[in-house]
């Protein structure tokens, strides 16, 4: 008779998460410090000022840091925190993709599932191990205007009940909703057309 024991793992990982990338801290004083830094769980920053050894480096949160800027991509990728809450309870540390009127932002992590299926012979007392992984990378957008405190998330519950609101103030975008030219399938081209296409509108309601 076989028996079939199976287990799955599953591991979170920002995108981030090598200790060795350049990178430029920023804090909330206005201060700054070149070395190099990872982000970690619970968006917490780990940095040091170098390579040594011995230099282990500190953890840093939004308490005294403001982000950080990652360099040695094909181009700089910068992270800020940033809040959904006026308690600032649960900071969020976000990749800067958009900035303009509306400024975007997304929330990277890669999701690996691991399935092994171990199988036993009872007669021959033999076992065999099969398993496979899947790496998944999942986003989360995040949008703020320029005298909004709190960022708020893309997904559906804000396009189908906030965006138009959101968006009031640029007539041709909301024409453009309601022709369906822009879903819920790219509700991030919004933001680009907000940023690139809105000024004069926007202006005018001043």
């Amino acid at each position: 008779m076989k028996i079939y024991i199976s287990l799955l793992l599953c591991l979170l990982f920002n995108t981030i998460n090598a200790q060795n990338q350049e990178a430029t801290l920023f804090f909330n004083d206005g201060t700054s410090l070149k070395g190099y830094g990872a982000i970690e769980e619970d968006y917490k920053i780990k940095f040091r000022l170098t390579l040594d050894e011995d230099d282990e480096g500190d953890v840093w949160t939004d308490i005294m840091a403001k982000g950080i800027t990652f360099y040695g991509f094909d181009k700089e990728v910068r992270y800020e925190y940033q809040y959904e809450k006026f308690d600032k309870s649960y900071p969020l540390l976000l990749e800067v993709v958009e900035e303009g009127n509306v400024n975007l932002y997304v929330d990277s992590h890669r999701v690996i599932f691991y399935n092994y299926n171990q199988i036993g012979e009872d007669d021959f007392n033999v076992n065999t191990i099969e398993g496979y992984h899947s790496d998944i990378k999942i986003n989360k957008y995040y949008i703020k205007k320029k005298n909004e405190d709190l960022v708020i998330k893309i997904n559906n519950k804000f396009y189908y009940k906030k965006a138009k609101e959101y968006f009031k103030d640029c007539p041709s975008l909301i024409e453009n909703m309601k022709s369906k030219k822009y879903t819920k399938s790219n509700a991030l081209d919004l933001v680009y057309y907000y940023n690139d296409l809105c000024d004069d509108e926007i202006i005018g309601e001043d």
